[in-house]
């Protein structure tokens, strides 16, 4: 079985839909979150502590 990786960390299982991965984003604004990547079919999200955003500085 294949595990989706990024940068080598395995992606957790979305809690709602446990069909998606949840990934990192950014809003409009640039703020960091956690969203399922079958967005739109899944809406779920979680908010990022600050202080584990300091790594991600620069804009992509």
């Amino acid at each position: 079985m294949r595990y989706a990786t990024i940068e080598g960390a395995a992606l957790r299982q979305c809690p709602v839909c446990l069909v998606g991965q949840m990934v990192e984003k950014r809003n409009r604004n640039g703020t960091v979150f956690h969203g399922c990547n079958q967005f739109p079919d899944c809406r779920h999200s979680e908010g990022v502590p600050a202080q584990s955003t300091a790594h991600l500085d620069r804009r992509a």
